[in-house]
């Protein structure tokens, strides 16, 4: 049995993230451990410390959930006791770079749902002594200090586990939106490229089930090689992949699969396009131009050249 753990809660609790004992005087033997419920075959599982100033940090381990293999980052700080695609339990020996350090914060992820904790660093307060042949006066004092040190420390100590308790429940779906790549990369490395899926504008789609444009706007069935054209003949640069499942999908037929990546940014964080500033950008840009495709204009007009056919079998009729 678990105890004194500190628990990352998560809206959809496809991932809990557990970090044992959640605080202490030492960063030498903290046990991490990232449950998934639902795995998905699709989607790697990634295990990270979100922290600078401390070794390691970045990627500690992955799971390969298409052959269910385990693999290290940080083989030196890193103790594997389960590795798998529901359950990885470690054992991490941090090195800190930085006195001032107080919390370590961890993360554990599958494609777009991540779940989050933290480790509190305890700093020793310094002893208090007191000269027993001083008079009755300097003693009483002494042991006042002493006791208002308590106070401060053990109200120090309330205010920090608060503040850990709001950071993880209020801020948890601000930082479940963060993008999750290698500290190294750049804009114009493929892993930092915005992520696309055909639900965002599918006009069957709820909102719930991750349409972000309005029903008016959103449109029939877009495939991911129709937001590719338009996109790549705008001059951005997309990539496609095709066997990627939107989590919100419950579909698992092959016509609902795949995605696109796009680049808005060159490695010097200057934007491609300028027309083109965030997602938001791209996904108006789509529901305005994918209309006037080839593909799209011609199935229009053969619908209305059928529904004109059969209204004038009905008038002779």
């Amino acid at each position: 049995m678990f105890i004194n753990l500190t628990v990352s809660i998560n809206a959809d609790a496809l991932i809990q993230l557990y970090v044992r004992p959640k605080h202490g005087f030492t960063t030498e033997n903290i046990e991490v451990r990232c449950h998934v419920t639902t795995p998905s075959i699709y989607e790697n599982i990634y295990l990270s410390v979100r922290t600078d100033n401390v070794k390691p940090s970045g990627i500690l381990l992955m799971v390969d959930n298409t052959v269910n293999q385990c693999r290290i980052n940080k083989e030196k700080f890193v103790q594997v006791s389960v590795c798998n695609s529901t359950l990885i339990v470690v054992h991490i020996n941090h090195i800190v770079l930085n006195d001032t350090l107080r919390t370590i914060e961890y993360s554990c992820s599958q494609g777009d749902d991540h779940a989050y904790s933290s480790y509190r660093i305890l700093r020793e307060e310094p002893a208090q002594y007191y000269d027993r042949k001083s008079s009755n006066s300097s003693s009483m004092l002494t042991q006042t200090l002493s006791f208002l040190l308590f106070i401060l420390l053990i109200t120090r100590l309330t205010t920090a586990d608060d503040m850990a308790a709001s950071y993880s429940l209020t801020s948890q779906r601000e930082r479940n939106t963060q993008a999750f790549f290698p500290s190294s990369a750049t804009h114009a490395d493929q892993c930092r490229f915005v992520c696309l899926y055909p639900a965002y504008i599918n006009v069957k789609k709820t909102r719930a089930q991750g349409r972000r444009v309005g029903k008016a706007k959103a449109l029939d069935n877009p495939t991911v090689n129709e937001m590719r054209d338009v996109l790549e003949n705008a001059g951005l640069k997309v990539v496609v992949e095709p066997n990627r499942l939107y989590s919100r999908e419950e579909s698992r037929e092959p016509q609902q699969r795949g995605r696109i990546r796009v680049q808005l940014k060159n490695a010097d964080e200057t934007l491609v396009k300028e027309q083109f500033k965030n997602k938001d950008d791209l996904l108006f840009y789509l529901v305005e131009m994918m209309p006037k495709l080839k593909t799209r204009s011609g199935n229009q007009q053969q619908q209305n050249q059928q529904s004109q056919q059969g209204g004038g079998k009905n008038k002779k009729r």
